[in-house]
């Protein structure tokens, strides 16, 4: 709920704006189990201006000291806690009996509303958006389990990973929330014995059954929302139902409520969601793996300006610069350079790199490298081809200036370089002449046959590639039970799963297996466009 964007139904303040220390309550967001959440403001000089989020313990728990003891003791591991995928906390402080931590603000939606968002629009999350957001979530994980604090492991469960303590940022940045159920394995003060703290639908059987935990319970929690987002609904139901189910009932397969699921992500959730803790993934990292595995697998290099193309969309907020779907260095717009082009314009080079080199005071001359700038433009020898001039021994550097002592030297000088020149261009001409009138006996066909020799090959795959695929299209995922090649006209562009850009306009494909194939006309219409097919 931190950071989360405004919607109806939210409790609005009804009271005048009120301060808490240096803070100004914007707003009352919710009121949680042990603290209620406000939407806050911090300002300073000179027009600074800084949102937060304000957690302030409730009222009715303020004299219960052990409540107020697991509060500081939440605030004191979260402080500790630098990750870019884990929302900050800024200050624990106390005000009048009034405990209160503020945290960073993020402005965006969380897994839930996603969840919400794709049923309610028949839009299942695309495969590669829900893997790349559940590679970060367990980046967040990782992070925190095997985080140390002067060489002292804190050995950190979180035990509350749900869709409502997963936000995303509208700049595509997945943020982990909530550590105030958080336990630490050591040093950390008891809460009230037998309490059961989290949500039921997320908890692992041994935390149901109140046994002891480790990092595993995360990783439980974690499968749950990967199926969750997959399929758009919980494997174990609600509350009382899931308390039973979780110990009793093995975890369906996804492809049960979605059946394009593919078996790479079935795998990991079934992994994550396995009764017996010895059987799950060791770590979080070992998960992340084999999401990153997956999406290899499949070509798809998901960034968080996919992430945010698609929480925008959600929320029908533009675009802004930066937000876009990714863009590819080859696709960029640039000049295309050739044989044929100027020669000035391939020896000139750009004003921003050629060094402002100056002649030193009290000397005359001309500095080396503009000689070869110069000479460059026609042709010429470089400054290192020069003869050495004024019988200095040995070769002089690219940028010390060429200083000739008396006038006498220096006229002999200029006249040299003023012949030079002359016969330059002398031979320029001749070059030429001879050149053109070469050209009059020759057959103009066979010199255009050999300047562009294999033009035609080389142009015909990227053709067809430019036209599939472009970098600042919109996101379009294939999807085929069972796997398949697809083909655009008569090129095969991917296998399924798979992602790619395409501009906004009607496309057919050809969705091919070793025994049929299957010609598939859509639109790209949505920022996130997903086309599948079942043989």
């Amino acid at each position: 709920m931190l950071g989360r964007r405004p919607r109806i139904g939210l409790i609005e303040m009804d009271q005048k704006l009120r301060t808490l220390g240096k803070y100004t309550l914007v707003r009352r967001l919710a009121v949680g189990g042990m603290a209620e959440i406000y939407l806050a403001e911090q300002e300073g000089p000179g027009g600074f201006k800084k949102k937060l989020v304000i957690k302030q313990i409730l009222q009715s728990f303020a004299e219960d000291e052990n409540f107020k003891t697991m509060f500081q003791d939440e605030a004191r591991l979260v402080a500790q806690l630098t990750h870019p995928k884990i929302a900050q906390l800024y200050e624990l402080g106390e005000i009048e009996d009034s405990l209160f931590i503020a945290m960073e603000f993020v402005e965006g939606v969380d897994l839930q509303e996603i969840v919400e968002w794709s049923k309610e629009n028949n839009r299942p999350v695309p495969f590669d958006i829900a893997a790349k957001l559940m590679i970060d979530l367990m980046e967040a994980l990782d992070y925190a389990h095997d985080f140390t604090h002067e060489g002292v492991p804190y050995n950190l469960v979180h035990r509350d990973v749900t869709p409502h303590n997963v936000m995303v940022s509208n700049d595509g940045v997945l943020k982990l929330l909530d550590f105030g159920v958080a336990k630490a394995l050591a040093n950390q003060s008891k809460t009230q014995a037998g309490a059961v703290k989290g949500k039921f639908a997320y908890m692992a059987p041994e935390q149901v059954q109140n046994a002891q935990l480790d990092r595993r319970v995360d990783i439980f929690a974690a499968g749950v929302v990967f199926y969750e987002l997959l399929c758009g609904e919980k494997p174990f139901g609600d509350d009382l139902a899931a308390i039973v189910n979780v110990v009793q009932m093995p975890t369906p397969d996804p492809r049960q409520k979605r059946s394009d699921v593919p078996a790479e992500l079935v795998q990991v959730v079934m992994r994550a969601t396995a009764k017996d803790p010895n059987d799950r993934y060791p770590d979080a990292h070992a998960m992340v793996v084999d999401l990153q595995n997956y999406l290899r697998q499949v070509g798809a290099f998901i960034g968080d300006r996919d992430i945010a193309a698609f929480v925008r969309e959600m929320q029908g907020i533009p675009l802004t610069r930066g937000s876009g779907p990714r863009q590819t260095v080859s696709e960029a717009p640039g000049p295309l350079k050739t044989d044929s082009a100027p020669m000035s314009t391939i020896a000139t080079p750009p004003p921003s790199v050629v060094p402002d080199y100056k002649t030193p005071s009290g000397t005359a001359g001309i500095a080396a490298p503009q000689l070869h700038s110069s000479l460059g433009e026609v042709g010429g020898p470089s400054t290192a081809e020069l003869p050495q001039l004024g019988g200095n021994e040995g070769p002089r550097s690219n940028t010390e200036a060429i200083s000739l002592q008396d006038s006498s030297t220096r006229k002999i000088f200029g006249v040299f370089i003023v012949l030079f020149f002359a016969l330059v261009l002398a031979s320029g001409a001749l070059i030429w002449v001879y050149v053109s009138k070469k050209s009059e006996t020759v057959e103009p066909a066979v010199a255009v046959t050999k300047t562009t020799p294999e033009v035609k090959p080389k142009t015909k795959t990227p053709a067809v590639e430019t036209a599939f695929r472009h970098a600042n299209g919109d996101i379009v995922s294939f999807h085929s039970t069972p796997k398949a090649k697809v083909y655009f006209e008569g090129e095969m562009v991917g296998e399924t799963p798979f992602s790619t850009n395409l501009r906004k306009g009607s496309y057919t494909v050809t969705f091919k297996t070793d025994k049929k194939s299957i010609d598939k006309t859509f639109e790209v219409k949505e920022l996130i466009n997903s086309v599948s097919v079942k043989f």
